[in-house]
């Protein structure tokens, strides 16, 4: 295992006592470091973990897990058949990624313990299916995490429904359609948030998150 550095203290001091974990720190700044670090001590009652990333970070959270000294690991890929058999092992931590849901939806459906979404900006858009998925039906869920060092790349909207997937809401709201609808006024074929909001919406995410 190796030490946690500064920075990642403060990150970690953040998570301790939280359910629900915002971590919007720049790449190589170790978020999944101090995910790990979170949820070492709670085998007993967080103990089956699922991890929601694109593929190529995938294999650096394995990487991670194993040089943490964590050994129950599961990679869930391949077609149905053999992330059915890599989740028959009932490892702690399984790790899938998003277009992978769309193979094996079911998954969410499980009892999980935890469910990190790293990358989380890739649930920006509220209309694909992997967005869907994730932010609605996770409720069961007691503890989640998102991860991203770029959470709202295009938009401020973007936040939506990654805080959606956390709190169930955001800003009161639980539909995007009906919080763009009144927080924001449309310019050509953007949508550009009211004055007013500007200040609310940043103080919230400030509140919510690690940044």
């Amino acid at each position: 295992m190796r030490p946690l550095l500064p920075h990642q203290h403060k990150a970690l001091d953040y998570c301790k006592g939280r359910k629900h974990i915002a971590l919007f720190m720049h790449m190589r700044l170790g978020k999944t470091k101090v995910i790990i670090e979170r949820f070492r001590k709670q085998q007993s009652t967080v103990n089956s973990i699922l991890v929601i990333a694109p593929i190529t970070t995938l294999y650096s959270w394995q990487d991670e897990l194993k040089i943490e000294g964590e050994s129950s690991i599961s990679l869930l890929l391949g077609n149905y058949k053999n992330r059915v058999k890599q989740l028959n092992l009932h490892s702690r931590w399984n790790l899938i990624n998003y277009e992978g849901l769309l193979v094996i939806p079911d998954i969410l459906k499980r009892r999980w313990g935890l469910v990190v979404v790293d990358e989380s900006a890739k649930l920006r858009n509220p209309m694909t299916e992997i967005s869907k998925l994730i932010a609605n039906e996770l409720d069961h869920v007691p503890f989640k995490a998102i991860l991203s060092g770029l959470p709202a790349p295009e938009s401020p909207l973007d936040y939506f429904q990654q805080f959606k997937f956390l709190y169930g809401k955001f800003l009161g709201f639980t539909n995007f359609w009906k919080f763009r609808g009144v927080t924001c006024i449309q310019a050509g074929y953007d949508w550009v948030l009211k004055s007013k909001f500007k200040k609310l919406l940043k103080s919230e995410v400030h509140k919510l998150s690690f940044i």
